[in-house]
Order: C-alpha cells, then sequence, then structure tokens
C-alpha cells in the first residue's frame, strides 16, 4: 500500500511537472525591455508549484527582432525564477536591434533605415537633406542625415510619385511634386503635425519648388510652358515672373538674402541650343546673366553661406563662385545630375545614373567621392535653402 502510494505521489509530481515546462507552448508571454515589446514565440511558462513563484530560464536570450527563441522553465523547490527580468532583457536592449540589412529592429523604437541597412536610431525632424527613393516600390520622400548615415521614410504615397523635394530653412517643412491627384502639383508637408497640404492646382505640371531664405515664399517651375513662378508659402499670390513664351526657364532657386531669382534659362543671342545660369529680381525684372550659355549650365544650388554655386554642366558637377567666376568642373563621368551642398557646406551630394541612380558625395574639390545611398534607385538630394 505504501509503494502504491509512492507510485501515485510520483505521478502526480511528474503531471505537474510536465504542466509546468511545457505550460505556453501555444502562445508566448509579451516581454517588455526597454522602450520596444517583444514577443516570445517559443515555450515560455510562469506557472507556480505552491509558495512564491520566480521562474527560471534556461535561455532566455533573443535573437533577430527581438524574438525569444527558447524559454523553457524549470522548477526548483517550489520556486521558479527567470533570467532577463521583465523591463532588463537583452531583447529590447543593446544587443537586440543590430543592424540587420534591409530590414528595421523592433528591440527598443523601431529602427530608422540606412544607407546600408537599418540602425537601432530614429532621424526626426528637422531634416537636413531630404532626396528621393523608390526602395519601397514606389518613389517616396526620405530624410537623411547631412552627408549620409541615418535615413527615415517621411512621405509615403504608395503607388503614386513623389519627387523634387526641398526643405525649408528651419528643416520642418518639405515642399515637393506629387502626382498622388492625376498630376503633377506642388505640396507641402508639415512634420510637426505630420499632415500634407496642396499648394497648386493649375494645369501643367509643376517642378522644382524651392524655399526663400525666411520659409515664407516658394518659387518654382512650369515644366510644360517653362515659366517660373513665385508663391506665399501657404499656396496663395501665385504669380508667373519670367512670361517668356519664346524661352525655357527652369530651375529656380532664391539668393541667399532672398532678394533675386538664380535660375537656368537658353533666353538670349546663342550659336546652338544651350542653357546658362540667370538671376533676376522677385517680380521678374532686372534679368542678368551669371555664366555665359557656351554650355548647358542647370541645376544651380547656393551653398549655405552663399559663397559657392554648385551646378550640372554637360551632366558633370561643377563648382563656382557665386558671381560666376573660378568655374572649375569636379567630375569627369557624364551621368552626374542634381548636385547640392550638405549644410555645414563641406562636401557636395549628387546623383549619378548609372544602370540606376545612386547618391554620392564629395568634396569640394572633388576627392573622397564615395556612393552613400543604398537599396533601389536613389536621387535629387537637396538641403536646406
Amino acid at each position: 500500500m505504501k509503494v502504491r502510494g509512492i507510485w501515485v505521489s510520483l505521478i502526480i509530481f511528474t503531471v505537474a511537472a510536465g504542466i509546468i515546462g511545457c505550460g505556453g507552448a501555444g502562445g508566448g508571454a509579451v516581454l517588455t525591455g526597454g522602450t520596444g515589446h517583444v514577443t516570445n514565440s517559443g515555450n515560455f511558462s510562469t506557472s507556480s508549484s505552491g509558495g512564491s513563484t520566480t521562474s527560471t530560464s534556461t535561455t532566455g536570450t533573443s535573437s533577430t527582432g527581438g524574438t525569444a527563441t527558447s524559454g523553457t522553465t524549470t522548477t526548483t523547490g517550489g520556486t521558479t525564477s527567470t533570467t532577463g527580468t521583465t523591463g532588463s532583457t537583452t531583447t529590447g536592449s543593446t544587443t537586440t536591434g543590430s543592424t540587420t540589412t534591409g530590414g528595421t529592429t523592433t528591440g527598443g523604437t523601431t529602427g530608422s533605415t540606412t544607407t546600408g541597412g537599418t540602425t537601432g536610431g530614429t532621424l526626426t525632424a528637422p531634416f537636413d537633406m531630404v532626396f528621393v527613393s523608390d526602395r519601397n516600390l514606389s518613389r517616396d520622400i526620405y530624410a537623411m542625415e547631412d552627408a549620409g548615415g541615418n535615413v527615415t521614410n517621411v512621405i509615403v504615397n504608395n503607388l503614386f510619385q513623389d519627387y523634387d523635394p526641398c526643405l525649408s530653412p528651419d528643416g520642418l517643412k518639405i515642399a515637393f511634386v506629387s502626382e498622388v491627384a492625376g498630376d503633377a502639383q506642388i505640396w507641402i508637408w508639415d512634420t510637426a503635425s505630420s499632415s500634407s497640404l496642396k499648394l497648386t492646382t493649375t494645369a501643367n505640371a509643376k517642378a522644382n519648388p524651392s524655399f526663400s531664405p525666411d520659409g515664407t515664399k516658394i518659387v518654382f517651375a512650369d515644366s510644360v510652358a517653362n515659366e517660373i513662378y513665385i508663391m506665399n508659402a501657404d499656396g496663395t499670390g501665385i504669380t508667373n515672373i519670367t512670361n517668356s513664351a519664346d524661352e525655357e526657364d527652369r530651375d529656380p532657386i532664391f539668393s541667399k538674402d532672398g532678394t533675386r531669382i538664380i535660375f537656368a534659362s537658353n533666353r538670349g543671342v546663342q550659336v546652338t541650343p544651350s542653357f546658362g545660369i540667370f538671376s533676376m529680381n522677385l517680380d521678374g525684372s532686372d534679368i542678368k546673366e551669371v555664366f555665359d550659355e557656351t554650355t548647358n549650365e542647370v541645376q544651380p544650388w547656393l551653398s549655405t553661406d552663399g559663397t559657392k554655386l554648385v551646378y550640372r554642366n554637360n551632366n558633370n558637377v561643377w563648382i563656382a563662385n557665386a558671381d560666376g567666376t573660378n568655374r572649375t568642373q569636379l567630375t569627369t563621368s557624364g551621368n552626374c545630375t542634381r548636385p547640392t551642398f550638405t549644410r555645414d557646406g563641406t562636401r557636395i551630394i549628387y546623383t549619378v545614373n548609372s544602370g540606376g541612380e545612386s547618391l554620392f558625395s564629395m568634396n569640394l574639390d572633388g576627392t573622397d567621392n564615395k556612393k552613400i545611398s543604398g537599396i533601389g534607385n536613389n536621387s535629387s538630394a537637396r538641403g536646406r535653402p
């Protein structure tokens, strides 16, 4: 009888141990570590066996994306203990959330995509550089650190095309062209409210919006009529300031003091069709030539201090003084476009179109030239005006 009692006790103990060791096999517990949350997809149980209960996990660590791969519990003297208590697990801490090529991390805050993969950091406004990428299938607007590095997807319109982004001087707003409404119109994105506003509605595709230095006005081009317009930053007061039926005017930006507009045009006497760089008052008067029209000089962009001008000339990047003197060729590949300065003025970011579009960075003298963009087509980078 005593022997039978021992066997009964052993059977009860075995069943209980099996319940404790295998409980939770169907659904995992949720562990909170740092600022992120991690779902345990392995076997994890916090069953008690009399007395106070703490759990002891034999492995309990987690791998990619912060998912616990295993976590079986053992019971010792009716007391269970767990390695990695809630709020102090390696999941959601520094070990999980490491760089993963082409993905995002979920340990801690959601990682922002970088030019080479992902990081655990988050890039937030104010931004210093924006660009266009189709890494998520559609052409969307992204922001990145000044000369590459952390990247975040700012404006997503899924299957619609967004392009020609430009930052406001404070880095908190983005003017851009979108085809979300069926035609290419200018919109503005406010990072504070995460909302957009359509600024133009008139016929013809719009292109290349750019903010004034005080952020109150936007200049842009009509890419069908080849005219340049100016408007208030809220979309009111749209005015054609070129009205040139016979010339093509494009790529407008403001001078650093906000009193003039610099743009590319084929106006004037020329032997062969070509573009030069011009400037004019905000009302379109007093047009002056900055560069002659011996070649195709387009897409001007000023440095932060206003002393240097970078531009595209016959599909290469050139740099000059803002007054047009000391023009110097920086690239020779013949497939370069859309140059811009970094905010600190020490480097030039530009697009190379060679079997796809990629962003490159170089010093102002053309040295230390390197690719800074990752997957997909990446183009049309623009810094703050």
